[in-house]
């Protein structure tokens, strides 16, 4: 037997025995009876509370186990949509295809040793001269 129907028997056994204890006070108008009518409906209230807690809480775990479906289904989801998005960076990121796209659809070619221009590092005071000359003529 489980234990929500073994609560369920002893709050259905609790309120009866109340329900006959106040027949019983009622016939013989005994104020002992109502008396322990009274003991037995503060102990279903008790086995009331506790299958109520009982219950709640067998709720709250099997809406906690959909929640941890739920969540590892969407990790998952998330874990292979980051692995596509990795493939796809790593093709993007491809030299012979950045070198392909570069001659087939934007006309570059390598360039002729007349075109390379070398640029030298500037010491600071250079770079100083550099940027104060309204009309810089060479690169360095």
């Amino acid at each position: 037997m489980s234990r929500t129907a073994r609560l369920w028997a002893v709050l259905a056994a609790n309120l009866a025995l109340v329900g006959a204890l106040v027949v019983v006070g009622f016939a013989a108008r005994s104020l002992g009876v109502w008396s322990e009518a009274v003991d037995y409906l503060g102990d279903a209230a008790g086995v009331a509370v506790a299958l109520l807690a009982y219950t709640w809480q067998r709720y709250e775990c099997l809406d906690m186990r959909y929640q941890l479906q739920q969540t590892s289904q969407q990790q998952a989801k998330v874990l292979e949509l980051n692995r596509e998005l990795r493939v796809e960076l790593a093709t993007l990121r491809s030299p012979e295809r950045i070198d392909l796209l570069a001659r087939n659809q934007l006309g570059m070619t390598v360039p002729q040793p007349a075109q390379i221009i070398s640029i030298e590092p500037q010491t600071a005071g250079e770079m100083a001269d550099a940027s104060t000359d309204p009309n810089p003529t060479s690169i360095r």
